[in-house]
């Protein structure tokens, strides 16, 4: 069975690499106070708030259907609130989400008004906002250099504390790119 995805917004085009320079930029950021893995609350209600000046909201499931919504001109990042529960528990998905967020916030400033999945136009997967989130989640949750010297996707779920789902897909991309780095071209 073929899995498809939601299209969110299109976006200005972004390639993995360039995703991925932003979210270890930002990891850098933040390492001086943040450790690994990511407390990615402490990074969303505190450096966010004091470095970005961003608002958060978490209101209950009756009140947003999304899990999350960014408004990046705006600065203002919603988590639904069993979302957020379950990222102060360690959820995998649920810090996935946060992350996710915070992706629309670095990545879409100025591009379009409001970010949630309610399909759009057909575009390019690199044109579209919520595979470019969801690329500098991967990649802020799992720095390039644990996944170049881990040897499986599961090492990577239990350092990091993700999902296998975004372990195997930093996982196989890595391997992807290293090959297409590799090939010779006549």
């Amino acid at each position: 069975m073929t899995k498809f995805r939601e299209l969110g917004q299109r976006v200005p085009p972004r390639r993995s690499q360039e995703i991925e320079d932003i979210a270890s930029c930002f990891r850098a950021m933040i390492a001086t106070v943040i450790s690994s893995p990511i407390d990615i609350v402490r990074v969303l209600e505190h450096f966010l708030v004091t470095n970005y000046g961003v608002e958060y909201e978490y209101p209950p499931k009756d009140e947003m259907s999304q899990e999350g919504l960014t408004r990046p001109d705006d600065r203002s990042i919603k988590i639904r609130l069993d979302v957020y529960e379950a990222a102060c528990k360690g959820d995998p998905r649920g810090r996935f989400t946060i992350a996710h967020e915070i992706g629309h916030l670095l990545l879409h400033q100025g591009v379009t008004p409001e970010f949630a999945r309610d399909g759009n136009q057909a575009h390019q997967i690199f044109e579209d906002s919520e595979w470019q989130a969801d690329e500098f989640a991967g990649a802020l949750l799992i720095p390039s250099s644990a996944v170049e010297s881990c040897d499986n996707p599961e090492e990577l779920c239990e350092k990091y504390g993700v999902s296998i789902e975004a372990a195997e897909t930093r996982y196989r991309n890595h391997v992807k790119r290293k090959q297409k780095r590799l090939q010779v071209r006549p």
